[in-house]
């Protein structure tokens, strides 16, 4: 979380049990509230696994005794889904539940479950089908700057108005430091490129965490070949989940249609990512 700590107001703990570590809790604080934490996708407390529902219960309870001593009004959780969960659980959620916390959002995230093959409806499978691998040429790339400079950045500007969460300096300053878990995937056209997408990789989970496509890239359908060629070669790896995004705004508030559609046509189905208040 370095890269960006000139943002956030660090606030993240740790729960000891007998001088031992048993939880950490990724957090900040604004304006007297905590939130675990609003730099990262999800938040919650990590704890080594085997751990119980009981020991979840008395990790919460230790939190809100901690925070109500430091005077905090507000304790905000983003519940990590259960396709990323080393062991299923959703023994925080209970807890909260217990304590009359708020579910405050709900977003759409869209998983292809690679277990299961490519599962593509048959329309987009027969217009991928339609495209000569001849045209495309598909590239991974420690250069992040073609992508973001090329496509990303005038995509998001020109379609939503919007930067990307992440400057190229700091994209690239996060895949120096984990290079085997941030993988950029580019997609060429006569040696322009026409798409791209940057992954985020982390035990059998493979994310789309951006992915465009220029004006001539969509008319190529370059992005969708690039889908396609990606759970491939995810396959093949043993890789168990593909992490299309979400499809929500707003925690929720709203859901972009045509999105969802496009990203089910895939394969995908959604998961609920929750978001928590906690209110002390």
């Amino acid at each position: 979380m370095e890269y960006h700590a000139d943002r956030f107001d660090d606030f993240s703990m740790m729960v000891h049990r007998n001088d031992k570590l048993v939880a950490i809790i990724p957090a900040n604080v604004k304006e007297g509230q905590v939130f675990s934490h609003a730099g990262l996708t999800y938040g919650g407390i990590i704890s080594k696994s085997g751990i119980n529902n009981t020991e979840i219960g008395e990790i919460l309870d230790k939190i809100v005794d901690f925070l109500n001593e430091e005077g905090k009004t507000a304790l905000h959780f983003k519940i990590m889904p259960s396709f990323l969960q080393g062991a299923y659980s959703n023994a925080l959620e209970y807890f909260l539940f217990l304590k009359k916390a708020e579910l405050t959002g709900r977003d759409m995230n869209y998983v292809v479950d690679l277990r299961n093959g490519i599962n593509i409806h048959k329309s987009k499978l027969k217009k991928l089908k339609s495209i000569e691998e001849s045209s495309l040429r598909i590239s991974e790339t420690e250069d992040l700057g073609p992508f973001w400079d090329k496509i990303l950045i005038p995509v998001l500007e020109e379609n939503h108005g919007v930067k990307p969460v992440h400057s190229l300096e700091e994209i690239s300053k996060l895949r120096s430091t984990f290079p085997k878990n941030i993988i950029q995937m580019d997609v060429y056209h006569n040696e322009e490129i026409v798409a791209g997408m940057t992954l985020f990789i982390s035990k059998g989970v493979v994310k789309s965490q951006y992915g465009a496509a220029s004006i001539k890239g969509k008319e190529l359908r370059a992005l969708d070949y690039l889908y396609l060629k990606l759970f491939e070669a995810y396959i093949d790896k043993g890789f168990h989940y593909f992490d299309m995004g979400t499809s929500t705004v707003a925690k929720g508030a709203s859901y972009n249609v045509g999105l969802s559609k496009y990203k089910e046509e895939f394969g995908a189905l959604p998961v609920n990512l929750d978001h928590y208040k906690l209110s002390l």
